[in-house]
């Protein structure tokens, strides 16, 4: 007898875009999932804490992050019939310092432009904002694994004393504390209007892995690795991305300017 064995090829669902990373300082934020065109689809939990509010929006929200340090991993999943696409976003919680005043723009006592690598981002005095703090996440600097980069900050004006601090959470963790992740304090005494330091990235960090950058401005006395989350008076606070491109991109993204690589590598 023959037997006669029918396959039927279901179509492929919309393939799964999660978006980007998230690094946050709330408990709550949004996702920016694709709406598939072919099939359906649902965010989830993968580890972490976090509670989806709408779970089949591609735009939905997020609350109930856990406490920083935190890191949730969301799935966004397509489904047509029997066929699935899946993508991951990590959402990462990081602390924040308080100030107990203005950021200090009447003093000079701030971050008014950052220059490393390609970034070069003029954010003048940002005002009456919460914690005196400004994320720039979205703007992402090119880095290569092993190489050091001059990383030079402008406060605006010239007197009175300023100190920074530089961390990057090279391991991913959520927390700003481990072997590596803060540079040499940076000081600009009276007189001076912007001062330079080296930030040194590991090697073997692999290409295409962003990273969470934050710069601190205080007054009167140098930050520790220990303050990235402490409070003061006066002075404000920055975070942006850095990311890991191939050796062979990295001139032409430079050449290209701020925000290629997020396009290119």
């Amino acid at each position: 007898n023959a037997v006669i064995l029918t396959v039927t090829a279901g179509t492929a669902p919309t393939p799964a875009d999660a978006g980007d990373d998230q690094a946050v300082s709330a408990a709550t934020t949004s996702l920016f999932g694709n709406t598939p065109v072919i099939g359906t689809g649902l965010w989830s939990v993968v580890s972490g804490t976090a509670t989806i509010t709408t779970p089949s929006s591609p735009t939905s929200g997020v609350t109930a992050l856990a406490a920083a340090p935190s890191v949730a991993t969301l799935r966004w999943t397509t489904t047509n019939g029997g066929c699935t696409s899946t993508d991951d976003i990590v959402i990462t919680r990081y602390c924040l310092g308080t100030h107990s005043t203005e950021p200090g723009c009447n003093y000079a006592i701030a971050i008014e432009n950052v220059t490393v690598s390609d970034i070069d981002n003029s954010s003048g005095c940002p005002g009456s904002v919460p914690n005196n703090y400004s994320n720039f996440s979205n703007i992402i600097g090119s880095i290569q694994a092993g190489v050091n980069y001059t990383i030079t900050i402008d406060r605006g004006g010239d007197v009175n004393g300023c100190w920074w601090g530089v961390w990057v959470d090279w391991n991913k963790n959520g927390d700003f504390l481990d072997v590596g992740e803060f540079m040499s304090p940076i000081n600009a005494a009276a007189g001076i209007s912007s001062n330079s330091g080296t930030l040194v990235v590991p090697v073997g960090l692999p290409e295409g892995t962003t990273y969470i950058m934050r710069i601190r401005a205080k007054e009167t006395s140098a930050m520790t690795q220990a303050t990235v989350c402490g409070a003061y008076a006066y002075g404000e606070q920055e975070d942006y991305t850095l990311k890991v491109v191939p050796s062979y991109c990295f001139n032409s993204i430079l050449d290209a300017g701020q925000g290629e690589s997020a396009i290119d590598c």
